[in-house]
């Protein structure tokens, strides 16, 4: 069955170009949030990054309130360290924070986040 065609599928690094686009598009700025430890070659820590589970992106913007981005491969799940932080950041201090598997999810949620304070 070599001569058919499978469906593209799109690789997370897909997802991430377009929701920094989309992003970009909108005027927000986005900041990588990197996580765990960092080591120089000779294994001496450097600096310590966040706090392992927290999402890619932290995203602000002059007129709304900012968000957490956490981008995945189409169906991507969390993984349980995400998914404890994302309930932390969410409840425990009210901020906002999104999983984005396909962009349509972010668009919606953009439209729906800026909605609020038009």
């Amino acid at each position: 069955m070599s001569g058919f065609l499978k469906p593209l599928e799109l690789s997370e690094n897909d997802i991430r170009k377009a929701c920094l686009d989309l992003l970009a598009s909108r005027n927000w700025y986005v900041h990588r949030v990197w996580c765990g430890p960092f080591w120089t070659y000779s294994k001496v820590q450097v600096l310590q990054g966040a706090p392992n589970g927290t999402p890619d992106y932290l995203c602000v913007h002059s007129r709304y309130p900012g968000f957490f981005l956490e981008t995945k491969r189409p169906r991507g799940e969390l993984q349980p360290v995400q998914q404890a932080t994302r309930r932390t950041l969410e409840l425990g201090y009210r901020l906002a924070v999104v999983k984005v598997d396909d962009p349509r999810v972010l668009r919606e949620f953009l439209d729906q986040h800026e909605g609020k304070y038009k």
